[in-house]
Parts: structure tokens; sequence; C-alpha cells
């Protein structure tokens, strides 16, 4: 009896996590980028966030309620990579060219590391200052588009490893829907 009460128990735990964390569950909005590219996007929460195309491209404006500011700005098509899938089938050689071309010359102590997405991806973080405080801007590739991220703040404070972290999450959550494959 006391097996039968233990596995009972066992699963109506497991029932109610299911059911706890299916409620939890965040829909991610799908913003078409055009025929052949949507983006369906999770944004970071307190965050508010508008869409805006532009001749082409789509800009994703997300801001604080302090009103300092988070500009996602998107999917610029590119054919000189156009069979690139994603800045990982660079070869070092060409990834630390890429990612000096992120850098004007006249950005001042702007510098550039390579980071890593959660799901592995690599990515080109730009900071525009030598401790990142005036912003920065993460680079980023997908099948031909080039996608930009810039975090900035607006009233002059640094940006924190917590905004940079976040702005890394957001593409690590976002999912790309081939239109043509459909």
């Amino acid at each position: 009896m006391k097996k039968l009460f233990a596995i009972l128990l066992a699963a109506v735990m497991v029932l109610g996590l299911c059911v706890a964390s299916a409620e939890t569950t965040v829909e991610k909005e799908s913003i078409v980028v055009n025929s052949e590219l949507t983006l369906k996007v999770l944004y970071p929460e307190n965050l508010v966030h508008d869409v805006d195309y532009d001749d082409g491209y789509v800009i994703i404006s997300m801001s604080g309620e302090d009103g300092n500011f988070f500009h996602i700005f998107w999917a610029i098509e590119d054919d000189s990579m156009a069979d690139i899938a994603s800045l990982n089938d660079l070869s070092d050689e060409d990834f630390k060219a890429y990612g000096d071309s992120c850098i004007e010359e006249d950005d001042g102590d702007t510098t550039w590391e390579e980071r890593t997405t959660g799901l592995g991806t690599k990515v080109v973080l730009v900071s525009y200052s030598d401790d990142g405080s005036c912003g920065y801007s993460l680079y980023s590739f997908y099948h031909g588009y080039s996608m930009v991220s810039t975090i900035y703040h607006w009233d002059g404070t640094p940006v924190t490893a917590e905004e940079v972290d976040a702005m890394i999450q957001f593409h690590t959550d976002l999912d790309f829907v081939d239109n043509f494959a459909n």
C-alpha cells in the first residue's frame, strides 16, 4: 500500500509540474521580415516594444520604464554572405575579418569580442568604450540576413553585464521561420 501511495503521489507531483510549466509558457510574437523570413520573438520582461519596417528591413525597438533604450535593429539582406547560415560557418580568419568590419574607424575606443548564444551560435559583441559604458552592439547572421542588436542608455548610465546577457538571451530565444520552405 505504501508503494502504491508513493507512486500515486509522485504521479500527482509530476502532473502538477507539467501544468505549472504550461501556465508559464509565453507565446512568441511573429514578425514577418519579408516573404522569405519570419522571426519568432520573445521579448525581455518589463520592456515596451515597437516594430517598424523601413525599406526592406525590420527595426524592433525596446525601452524600459526608466526611459533607457534597448534597440534591436534586424534583418538586412546581405547578398555577399547569402550562403552563410551563421557566423559559425566562417573560418577563424574570416570571422576575425568580419569582427573587424563591425568597427568603424571613427568609433574611438571601440573593441569587439567573440561571444556565443545559449544555442552555441557565434556572435560579435562590440563595446563602444573600454568599459562598454557607452553601449554595445551584437552582430549575428542567419542565411543571408545580417542582424544587429544595440543597447544604449540615453541618460549616460553604464550598460550592465545583465543587460548584455539579456541581449544575448534575446538572440538565443529567437526562432527563424523560412517562409519559402513552407
